[in-house]
Parts: structure tokens; sequence; C-alpha cells
């Protein structure tokens, strides 16, 4: 009968750990790099390679066995997923507060490393009126963008009854 290498799982789960971490530390490297992106497309990019960061970081997060910070980095994703989608011009309060929720989930996977008891209740409960600043950010950005959108829309229809009226009936 053989034994399962446990030096073996501790190798394979410090570098997963240390994998994770550097793909934390990439992710808060692109939030900062948001704040000087000159254009729309610039922005939209680094948007992308966050997004896929924390969808890498959120596998070892997995392997790793942590699901509270699988949480955090779940629901972090999905908040730069929808400023992303919205296509919006970047909100400098939008990135504060991601960049505010992104140390903590990097502090979380530090402290991981250096085998602290960390409180992952407790840094989850200080994400969540973050969380609900940025959320409620994101609701008034994707209102403007309806409202926008509902406004152009109704401007093409009076145009196109115009040209209809003008228009000589045969």
């Amino acid at each position: 009968m053989m034994l399962p290498d446990f030096n073996r799982q501790d190798e394979n789960r410090q570098r997963v750990l240390q994998d994770t971490i550097a793909r934390s530390r990439q992710i808060g490297h692109g939030l900062i790099e948001l704040r000087s992106a000159k254009d729309d497309c610039n922005s939209s990019a680094q948007l992308i390679g966050i997004i896929e960061a924390l969808h890498t970081l959120k596998s070892g997060v997995a392997y790793l066995d942590l699901p509270g910070i699988e949480l955090l980095a779940h629901r972090l994703e999905g908040n730069v997923r929808s400023l992303w989608e919205l296509k919006a011009p970047f909100e400098p309060e939008c990135l504060a507060r991601l960049i505010d929720i992104h140390v903590i989930l990097d502090s979380l996977l530090f402290g991981c490393a250096q085998e602290e008891r960390v409180s992952v209740a407790g840094a989850l409960a200080s994400t969540q009126p973050l969380f609900a600043q940025l959320e409620s950010q994101l609701g008034q950005i994707a209102g403007i963008r309806v409202a926008t959108f509902k406004s152009v829309e109704s401007d093409r229809t009076v145009l196109q009854l115009a040209l209809r009226a003008e228009l000589p009936q045969v």
C-alpha cells in the first residue's frame, strides 16, 4: 500500500499559494495603472486583464480551499466585469473602491502565506460597505447609460417621424 506524499502536497499547496499571491499583485498593478489609462481602449484592455487575473486567482483560492477568500474574489471579479460591460468612462470613485477591496483580498492571501491566523469573516465584513458603495456607483453609471440610450432612441424616433412627414406621399 502506497502512502500519500504529504511533503509533495505541501509543496504543491505552497506553489499554488505563491502563484495566487503573484496574481493578486498583478491585479493590484493593473488597478493602479488604470489611473493613468489615457483612453477607453486602454482602460478596456486593463479591465479585461484584471478580470482574467481574478478568474485565475479564484482557481488558485479554490484549490487552496479558502471559501471566504474565494467569495471575495468572485464578487470583486463580478464588479470589475460589470464596470467593463458598462463601457462607461472610468470613474475615480469606482477605482478607489476596487483598490480598497483588492488591498483586503491581498492582505488575506499574504496572511495565509505567512500562516497567520487571519479573520476572514472580519475582512469580509469590512468589504461590505465598500461593495455597497461600488455597486451603488455602478448602478448610477448603468442608470445614466440607460437614460442616455433611451434619449438617443427617442431622438431617433422623432427624427424618423419628421423625415416621414416631409416625404411626399406617392
